[in-house]
């Protein structure tokens, strides 16, 4: 599209589903290895690198380029080079695998993915014959960015090697920090050196010969310069006229945010807003339901500006007019509306969804958030390529830390964003509780979600006093003691089962605004105007929610009138909460299935929606509706949405376990589960000889409420009772699959269950032999039996065949 030239036209290569797969399977074997293959310069689609990270690092030394003193200037160099994947040399990429000492059966997997390729040509709009080409990666391919860093890194070797021998000189942001001779993300590549022709040869040499054999060649039309201020202008101009680059000017951006800035940072991120009202002013974007417009608000328009958000601390009045724009949007539709009326106000919109709000995030905390992770990764020690030459050039050896430096007058305008979230991690950071004999129970952060009075209201008054340490809530065998405390959750459920509701989208909106006083009855504006208004179907009662959904006399005849005869007079609710409330369990249903509970809600919540339409109808259009016609319309909305959500999903594909069976075969194998409900868990583990036939079982009654932290202690007292039992080499099989990720990460998969994890770490380092699998359900159903059983019957210890024979079947 837009192409003006040839050179405008690339390639378009498909991926089927089968060849996805397979590339797919080959990417996540890759993955893992890039990280020990990679030179930190490079911080793309390699696993614990981030794009801030490259963006922050090329901000301060530009920062520093601004700054420098003495007769030595340096250059920079952006470096754009043209159709970066398309051409890349299949030969090259075969030589650069063999040269990392990949096995020669897995280059020739990746090289059979990369060149099975095929092209063709639309002449008129008609294909001609396919032809084969021997270049290029396919956008859009999972293995296509992690060949191409590859390729990359024999650029980034060759100017490590060329700094090795002296022929450049990277950059110092100070002067104990690393040297920087480049920074590379993808395609995007900025090189630094002195200022000086040998130096800039040099360079272009090293490119000069990487083109040579991967085929890349640079743009120099696209490509940019910037110098250091005290560079001599002599000297400019020497090296500007050998390379032929432009100068890098304020539009230009590296990672999507701007290089050189300028006083007015509103005015260097305005192209964000562009952006987002580029996004929600589309005409497509104006027929969308409010619904639909607050679910193109949270996963499109508020991540437009993430990437420069994760970098630097916006302007707040920038900020307030992006949140204007997104309110404007949701309420209007967009257009030249500049007045308009807000029932519910921007606060209560961004408060999570199960709390009544919309799941919406005002764009200053979005900001605050990100650069926290920042601030986190330099308050918690990290030793990347960043974090260090950040520290260097702000408190580098002077004492200080990242909680107590102080920001020089000139310090950047990155690091002052930074910087900025010291008092939001210092409020929100807590204690990992390990056995909590070193944390003051009252004044100690470590409970988060807590605020400190809700905290101690959580307790009774009467133990409070001789509760000192968090230990105190800890019985002896190092479990929480619910005698002592009890959690309170003051959560209003109803938001909850609203957005859980089978029903549309737009009706979960209409409860939702219902319950939130958001529609516009005449009472409701008659408090914001002053001025009353009656209901418009029957003009007997001023219009109001309670009026048009009970008492209004089309209501009454529709509640009547449907399968239910509700008399409309006799409902009688103070609030619109109690309402739905009513609409989502009645009471007077009593012991009435599931089902029918489901078809009354699916009912009645339909009929309120109509009558508000028909309200609606008649205010505008003067169009006054029958009861006949209102049940007609609700009936068949209902019929449509049982339809929608009561048809079975075919399967025709059988997902076979039988590789993972396999590997049981011949080994001991302990299969483990958990089961929590009512803030109580059980283990189930069950223990299987090499033949396959049952050798014990064991349960535990465990004294928390999480599943995950359930799965986590099973799997920890199964490791115990097989190390008690001199079991070495055996197969734990979960059907946890995140806790089994975890596992071979070593990372925990939730930080509130750090300390149950890493006892479990600690228990399976002395159990070296041991392998951990992950099966599903269906695969793990003898240990989910026990736990049931278990759970029924509360029981702890070891059981024999003869104990679960007649209850479980083996």
């Amino acid at each position: 599209m837009g192409a003006n030239c040839f050179d405008d036209f690339r390639p378009i290569s498909l991926c089927n589903f089968t060849y996805k797969i397979i590339s797919k399977l080959l990417a996540n074997r890759l993955r893992p290895l890039l990280k020990d293959l990679i030179s930190p310069f490079q911080s793309a689609f390699v696993p614990g690198r981030w794009i801030a990270e490259n963006s922050i690092m090329a901000h301060e030394v530009l920062d520093s380029f601004k700054k420098l003193k003495g007769r030595e200037g340096f250059v920079g160099l952006k470096l754009d080079m043209s159709k970066a994947y398309d051409r890349i040399e299949w030969g090259f990429l075969e030589r650069t695998l063999q040269a990392f000492g990949f096995d020669a059966r897995f280059i020739g997997w990746i090289m059979y993915c990369v060149s099975s390729v095929s092209w063709s040509i639309l002449l008129n709009g008609g294909p001609l014959k396919q032809f084969k080409p021997s270049r290029g990666l396919r956008q859009g391919d999972p293995l296509s960015p992690y060949l191409f860093i590859l390729c990359s890194e024999v650029l980034s070797r060759m100017l490590l090697a060329k700094e090795a021998e002296g022929l450049i000189s990277g950059f110092k942001v100070s002067r104990g920090s690393p040297s920087i001779s480049h920074l590379m993300y993808a395609d995007d590549t900025f090189v630094f050196c002195k200022a000086n022709v040998e130096e800039v040869n040099t360079i272009l040499d090293c490119i000069n010969e990487y083109g040579a054999w991967s085929g890349q060649r640079l743009n120099v039309q696209k490509s940019a310069y910037v110098f250091s201020d005290n560079t001599a202008r002599d000297t400019q101009l020497e090296i500007v006229e050998r390379l032929g680059f432009r100068k890098l000017g304020s539009e230009d951006k590296f990672l999507g945010n701007p290089i050189q800035w300028t006083k007015s940072k509103m005015r260097d991120f305005k192209f964000l807003k562009d952006k987002i009202l580029a996004k929600i002013e589309g005409w497509r974007c104006k027929l969308l339901s409010q619904a639909g417009r607050a679910t193109l608000i949270r996963s499109v328009a508020q991540s437009v500006p993430m990437y420069s958000m994760s970098s630097f601390l916006l302007p707040k009045g920038l900020c307030r007019e992006l949140d204007q724009a997104i309110r404007k949007f949701w309420w209007t539709g967009g257009g030249d509306k500049d007045r308009y009326l807000a029932l519910v106000e921007w606060d209560a919109l961004c408060l999570p969804m199960d709390r009544g709000g919309l799941n919406f995030k005002k764009f200053e905390d979005i900001n605050l958030a990100l650069l926290a992770k920042l601030g986190w990764k330099l308050a918690s020690g990290d030793t990347s390529l960043w974090c260090t030459i950040f520290k260097e050039k702000y408190w580098g050896r002077s004492g200080h830390s990242f909680w107590t430096a102080l920001l020089p007058g000139n310090a950047s305008f990155g690091a002052r964003g930074i910087l900025a979230t010291r008092d939001l991690i210092r409020k929100e950071s807590c204690f990992i509780i390990a056995n909590g004999n070193s944390v003051d129970l009252w004044n100690s952060p470590w409970i988060p979600w807590l605020e400190w009075n809700s905290f101690r209201a959580a307790f009774n008054p009467m133990i409070v006093p001789t509760l000192l340490k968090v230990s105190s809530l800890l019985n002896d065998e190092g479990d929480w003691d619910p005698l002592l405390a009890h959690r309170g959750n003051n959560l209003d459920v109803i938001w909850n089962r609203i957005w859980k509701l089978n029903i549309t989208e737009r009706l979960k909106m209409f409860l939702w605004k219902l319950g939130r006083d958001a529609l516009p009855f005449g009472s409701r504006l008659q408090r914001i105007f002053g001025n009353p208004v009656n209901c418009v179907l029957c003009g007997e009662s001023v219009d109001s929610w309670l009026h048009l959904f009970c008492h209004c006399p089309l209501a009454k005849a529709t509640w009547f009138g449907s399968q239910w005869a509700i008399r409309g007079e006799n409902l009688n609710f103070s609030c619109p909460r109690d309402f739905i409330l009513w609409l989502l369990d009645p009471g007077f249903l009593g012991s009435a299935s599931t089902e029918d509970r489901e078809a009354f809600s699916r009912f009645e919540i339909c009929l309120c929606d109509e009558l508000w339409n028909a309200r609606n109808k008649a205010y505008h259009e003067q169009e006054f509706p029958t009861c006949l016609g209102v049940l007609a319309k609700v009936n068949s909305a209902c019929s449509a949405m049982r339809r929608a959500w009561e048809e079975p999903v075919r399967i025709d594909a059988q997902v076979s376990w039988d590789s993972d069976r396999d590997r049981l075969n011949g080994r001991r194998t302990v299969y483990v589960d958990a089961a929590c409900k009512d803030l109580r868990a059980t283990a189930g583990i069950v223990m299987k000889e090499a033949d396959g036939s049952f050798s014990g079982a064991l349960t535990v009654q465990l004294a928390v409420s999480n599943p995950l932290e359930a799965e986590t202690l099973a799997l920890y007292h199964a490791v115990l009772w097989c190390a008690s039992q001199n079991w070495r080499q055996v197969v734990f099989v979960s059907d946890c699959q995140s806790l089994v990720r975890g596992i071979h990460s070593r990372a925990a998969p939730n930080w509130r269950l750090a300390s149950s994890f890493w006892l479990l770490l600690h228990a399976i380092d002395l159990h070296p032999q041991a392998e951990f699998v992950w099966l599903p359900r269906t695969l793990n159903q003898v240990a989910h039996n026990v736990c049931q059983w278990a759970f029924n019957f509360p029981f702890s210890g070891v059981l024999s065949a003869e104990d679960l024979a007649p209850l479980v079947a083996m």
